[in-house]
């Protein structure tokens, strides 16, 4: 139990180590990050490119004048309602090609993992990677990280067809058969909390995908989408998961009083403009839970005028732009450089000692074999001489 801890304080101090190397490059780090970040914007822009013109294209030839609906004296909401009454297909068309189009863009802008992970094993190796030399638009790599992130996502498949497949049984038993809804109900809660533990626990196994492909990348033979998730299935076990666990939330906690800060930010905006919103009217006042939140705002400012709560507001929105500024300059994808840590020094270092205590006992069990071979050999040929 003490090695085991003192193991564990030694690979956290080393991955704290590995986290201060980017505090002492600073500005390459964030030169880099904010690189990637236009890098990934791009790729995403341009593959969802087709479409966003198909979308354009049809808002400009159909019959609904978007600057009527936009700019409206009454409620935008039932602007729309009243044209989905009068134009449903063109409406329900836009609305399928601009979620497909989000969709896309949000998916495809993913693609900064991959040049993440490539700066920070970088950094791993105490190198700063040229800001000019990353994956940016390597198509090769682009299409390889689409082919893992296909894997993973139907890897991650797996639980929710199993907990969809777990509630038609039960709605047919309960429809059909007149089960009892307790006994269904309390099947539904077991089947939904082993589905939400089995896709956590997937998601950390296979977590380490893409940094495996990264850290792989300069080998001659590329390989297949799927070998990289499944190094990272063969990587991660149980043993190691609550080592992980451990370390994540260590740095969570140490990140999070920045974290309240930004929170207790956000909720001093939300509570002033609600009351300017409620005293307005722009929201109704529904139910008796609106009501009372609007008399718990009226106390709690009732002893500032509205030009000092808009004054409030602007230095809030301010406070707001500064924190976000300097959230990403000095916390954004430190997560990263902490995976990367952990998957080089827990993760590889243990494959590594297990393959070569492998091939320690194959050499082993070799050597066994032909001395056995020998011996053999030598009795049949002393059994010779005999006869």
């Amino acid at each position: 139990m003490k090695n085991i801890c003192v193991r564990f304080l030694h690979l956290l101090k080393n991955i704290g180590t590995d986290v201060l190397f980017l505090y002492k490059n600073f500005f390459h780090w964030n030169i880099s990050k904010f690189l990637i970040l236009i890098a990934s914007f791009v790729v995403g822009l341009l593959l969802s490119l087709p479409f966003f013109i198909l979308l354009l294209i049809l808002a400009l030839i159909d019959p609904i004048e978007w600057s009527k609906v936009m700019f409206s004296d009454i409620n935008i909401y039932m602007s729309i309602a009243q044209y989905i009454a009068i134009h449903p297909f063109y409406l329900l068309a836009e609305f399928i090609l601009f979620v497909i189009w989000v969709a896309l863009l949000f998916l495809w802008m993913s693609y900064h993992i991959i040049l993440e992970s490539n700066l920070y094993l970088h950094y791993f190796k105490k190198e700063k990677l040229p800001v000019k030399k990353n994956f940016y638009f390597d198509a090769s790599k682009i299409y390889t990280y689409f082919g893992i992130l296909s894997w993973l996502l139907a890897y991650l498949m797996l639980p929710i067809l199993v907990l969809l497949w777990v509630f038609i049984v039960l709605f047919i038993g309960f429809k059909f058969f007149f089960l009892p809804e307790i006994l269904l109900s309390v099947i539904l809660f077991i089947a939904l909390a082993i589905c939400a533990v089995w896709f956590l626990y997937l998601s950390y196994r296979i977590s380490f995908a893409y940094l495996v492909f990264v850290d792989q990348v300069d080998e001659n033979e590329p390989q297949k989408s799927r070998s990289y998730v499944q190094k990272s299935l063969a990587l991660t076990s149980w043993k190691v998961f609550f080592k992980f666990f451990s370390i994540i939330i260590i740095f969570t906690i140490l990140l999070a009083p920045i974290n309240l800060i930004g929170a207790n930010m956000e909720n001093n905006i939300n509570e002033i403009r609600n009351y300017f919103w409620y005293k307005s009217g722009q929201v109704q006042i529904v139910d008796e839970s609106d009501q009372f939140e609007y008399e718990y705002l009226r106390w709690l400012f009732s002893e500032k005028t509205d030009d000092e709560l808009i004054s409030d507001l602007q230095t809030l929105y301010f406070q707001q732009v500064v924190y976000t500024l300097l959230f990403f300059l000095l916390c954004s994808w430190v997560l990263t450089m902490i995976m990367t840590s952990f998957y080089k020094r827990a993760l590889v270092m243990q494959w590594s000692k297990v393959k070569k205590e492998d091939k320690k006992e194959k050499k082993n069990e070799k050597l066994k074999n032909i001395k056995e071979e020998k011996s053999t050999k030598k009795k049949d040929k002393t059994d010779k001489k005999k006869k």
